[in-house]
């Protein structure tokens, strides 16, 4: 009786390690990476379900405090609309680092969402158009 026993509680257990490994939430870092591939299939297909996927991964990132918004000014933003485009377009490049941008030239800011981590990078990067 007791082999049983402890066989059926080995099996529950596996069972349940075995649900928890299969249907816990995605982490933040692995989020991540999924939101970088469906941004890479949406710019490819522009499929609708990319899109969907892509702002919902957004979504679940900010509300959790991975990725954050943060304004930076830039004096004249107006007039330098291009140049900054581009070197955030560049800055993406090389880093691959994930951000969306705003550009509000009335306010004289550019407002970014990206990983809290990232913050530091882009606001050196614009510092030079403070």
């Amino acid at each position: 009786m007791k082999p049983k026993f402890i066989a059926a509680l080995v099996i529950l257990t596996l069972a349940c390690i075995a649900a928890y490994i299969y249907t816990r939430p995605p982490s933040d870092a692995k989020r991540y990476l999924d939101l970088k591939q469906a941004g890479s299939r949406y710019q490819q297909t522009h499929s609708e379900s990319d899109r969907k996927r892509l702002e919902a991964d957004k979504q679940a990132l900010m509300a959790s405090g991975y990725f954050v918004e943060v304004a930076i000014p830039v004096s004249n933003l107006r007039t330098r609309l291009e140049v900054v485009r581009t070197r955030l377009a560049d800055n993406f490049r090389q880093s691959e680092a994930y951000y969306e941008a705003k550009l509000d030239w009335l306010k004289n800011e550019v407002r970014l969402i990206c990983r809290r981590d990232d913050v530091l990078m882009w606001q050196n990067l614009l510092r030079d158009y403070k």
